[in-house]
């Protein structure tokens, strides 16, 4: 009789528990009225993006030649400086794969910051099936990635990498007229544009530590944006340099 009031006690109190545990994660439970309130988040974007990288660098003072291929997944945060210019970085985490042996390395915390400007735009409207916005802009980001446990012999990969692009893109909406809300609208931008990419990385194994260097530093980017709203959009691009990489984002301007 005593096991079972025992027995009956702790399911009690485990079950009490672990309604307080689940009650507290509900935002009903919290007060209505903000510590801080923001008028406006116009000049914030968030977003989130994948990043498959493949590149031909050079290791050591002989040059071995070897391919290296790297995951990223991370979030994006970028800050409107003024109208035209956007502070921007990732943080997440990657992983390299070792072309030796073909295994996975461990994904280690990976982050980048860079700055995206508008340079210029030109609406077309004649002829109407051409409509569309022509811009240039341009990308600067210096990014630094790292993966631990590569290979059997192989302890860690990291590097750096500043990339520049400047592509000229084309934007078709639904509707250019004027008295359209553009807002509201859909609209698909295309662009490509050359890139350039500086390389400075380094392996460490149980037989010492290498630099590397990059096979080809010049190539060309291409992409697609396909944007649901004026601030709402998914999309992606590939850089071509001694190999192909590629992209994908999601991106929400407030």
């Amino acid at each position: 009789m005593t096991s079972g009031r025992i027995l009956s006690g702790c399911v009690l109190g485990v079950w009490i528990a672990a309604g307080c545990a689940v009650a507290g994660t509900f935002p009903s439970g919290i007060a209505r009225e903000a510590l801080a309130e923001s008028e406006s988040l116009d000049r914030l974007s968030v977003g989130a993006d994948y990043e498959l990288m493949r590149r031909d660098v050079r290791y050591g003072s002989a040059g071995e030649k070897t391919s290296i291929e790297s995951e990223f997944v991370g979030g994006f945060l970028g800050l409107d400086l003024v109208s035209w210019l956007t502070l921007f970085g990732t943080a997440g985490a990657a992983s390299v794969k070792d072309d030796a042996s073909g295994v996975d390395g461990d994904w280690i915390f990976s982050w980048s910051v860079g700055l995206g400007a508008h340079f210029w735009k030109y609406e077309l409207r004649e002829p109407s099936w051409m409509a569309g916005v022509l811009s240039i802009r341009g990308v600067a980001e210096y990014a630094r990635r790292s993966s631990e446990n590569v290979g059997w012999s192989l302890d860690t990969v990291e590097w750096s990498e500043v990339s520049i692009a400047l592509p000229v893109c084309y934007e078709m909406f639904e509707d250019l007229s004027p008295l359209v809300d553009r807002s509201l609208q859909k609209s698909l931008n295309l662009y490509v544009g050359p890139a350039l990419s500086l390389w400075d990385g380094r392996r460490k194994g149980t037989w010492g530590r290498e630099d590397s260097e990059a096979e080809q530093e010049f190539g060309v980017i291409a992409g697609v944006d396909v944007f649901l709203a004026r601030n709402l959009s998914v999309g992606g691009h590939v850089l071509v340099l001694d190999d192909v990489s590629a992209r994908g984002s999601l991106r929400y301007h407030f």
